[in-house]
């Protein structure tokens, strides 16, 4: 072999060397990560100023437990709302910065309940801080009422909803409001005149109008199952109300001729 042909050969073999070599430095210095910084947000509890400087594929390492007065710490997860819980040997898969929220459970808190003059299952319920009321408060009875809802306060106050949550601000002791049961009475006189009356359920119908017609003497006043029933009792101040409702009232006349006989 003459020495250009040695010499070409020379060139050609140290060449590919130093491609080999090269491409190998290259590909060992790629397979190091760059750190992931990693935040926290403690999702309502105290601050966390933290910060962690981690490797992908290696672990988190010990975290930080945030305080939040009136829940329990759950962990923490990489989303607020559902997301996966990362612990201390959980190992670092997201290859970018990224946030961990901490999860909260509400600890149980006992309320009262004033049921107003009804009757209620229990005067004593528990709820949850950061939880709906949802089907928590118990409906109560009272005859003759309509139960109206939960309120802050006996009188007044603002109303409490199924989807409300409690939370620090929220009252301890709710008050039953209601609504009284009412009967409307429609008096159909015959006469063209038109009256009206609401009375409580329960309660007496108190005074009654007492109309006139041209020529007749008023009779009473009557259902219209007792109207044409000559031996029916009329109703009368005394009457109760047993159910809301609307009721119709007919006047019952005579002429003055047949009364007077």
């Amino acid at each position: 072999m003459n020495l250009q042909k040695k010499v070409l050969l020379f060139i050609s073999i140290w060449s590919m060397a130093a491609v080999f070599l090269f491409s190998h430095q290259t590909a060992g210095a790629s397979t190091t990560p760059a750190p992931v910084k990693v935040t926290f947000d403690a999702n309502g509890g105290d601050t966390i100023a933290e910060t962690k400087e981690l490797t992908v594929g290696g672990t988190y390492g010990k975290l930080p437990v945030p305080k939040r007065k009136n829940y329990t710490f759950k962990g923490w997860y990489t989303f607020k709302n559902n997301g996966t819980k990362v612990t201390d040997a959980s190992t670092v898969k997201i290859k970018t910065s990224h946030t961990l929220y901490a999860r909260w459970l509400g600890n149980e808190k006992t309320i009262t309940l004033n049921a107003g003059g009804g009757k209620v299952s229990s005067n004593k319920v528990t709820v949850y801080f950061g939880s709906k009321y949802e089907n928590l408060l118990p409906t109560p009875t009272r005859d003759n009422y309509t139960f109206d809802g939960w309120y802050t306060a006996a009188k007044a106050g603002d109303k409490i909803a199924k989807s409300d949550v409690f939370d620090e601000s929220s009252k301890t002791k709710l008050y039953a409001h209601w609504k009284i049961k009412t009967l409307k009475i429609n008096f159909i006189t015959y006469n063209d005149d038109t009256y009206e009356k609401e009375v409580q359920v329960g309660k007496k119908y108190g005074k009654l109008p007492a109309p006139k017609k041209t020529g007749h003497v008023f009779g009473g006043w009557y259902t219209w199952d007792d109207y044409s029933n000559s031996d029916a009792e009329a109703v009368t101040a005394s009457t109760v109300a047993k159910k809301a409702g609307e009721l119709n009232l007919f006047a019952r006349w005579y002429l003055k001729e047949e009364k007077s006989e």
